[in-house]
């Protein structure tokens, strides 16, 4: 049976931050082999920490909505102050594949329309995670970048068309 997840964003800094943030890395920054420092969570302070919570108060799924910064690169006729980039998605291992992911990230969307009254939102895909987003309505825009010694994929969504 598939775990009732309850959304709620974190504050930077908190208890349930601190777990997002093993979870993080646990699942996107293990892997590769690297870490956290201070200087990469001290620039999250300015975003939005959205954690998927089980009934018994596990964080099982978790993403950081960033507001763009003027070295953003959009697709044309978007401005950084209407964007946000979604980032560091990740889900427990024993819960891929059973739509957390999905649920967190429709709930994400509906959160920047809503209250954040954003027009755009952004991310950087990792090779694997392309066709999940492609699923969900996101479009591949402009070259893609190394990030992290990965090559990934510039996707967006027009969040005021979707």
């Amino acid at each position: 049976m598939d775990p009732k997840l309850n959304f709620q964003k974190v504050g930077w800094g908190s208890t349930a931050y601190a777990l997002t943030v093993a979870l993080r890395y646990d699942m996107l920054r293990e892997p590769l082999g690297l870490h956290f420092n201070l200087n990469d969570l001290g620039h999250e302070q300015d975003s939005a920490h959205w954690a998927g919570f089980s009934e018994e108060g596990e964080v099982l799924a978790c993403l950081v909505l960033r507001p763009a910064s003027t070295n953003s690169v959009l697709p044309e006729t978007y401005s950084t102050s209407e964007a946000y980039q979604m980032r560091q998605v990740a889900v427990k291992p024993c819960y891929q594949g059973r739509g957390l992911g999905r649920k967190l990230v429709l709930h994400c969307e509906n959160w920047l329309r809503e209250e954040a009254r954003a027009g755009l939102v952004f991310l950087h895909a990792r090779p694997q995670a392309v066709g999940f987003y492609q699923k969900l309505g996101y479009q591949i825009y402009n070259e893609p970048l190394m990030e992290v010694g990965l090559l990934h994929t510039r996707m967006f969504m027009d969040l005021q068309t979707s």
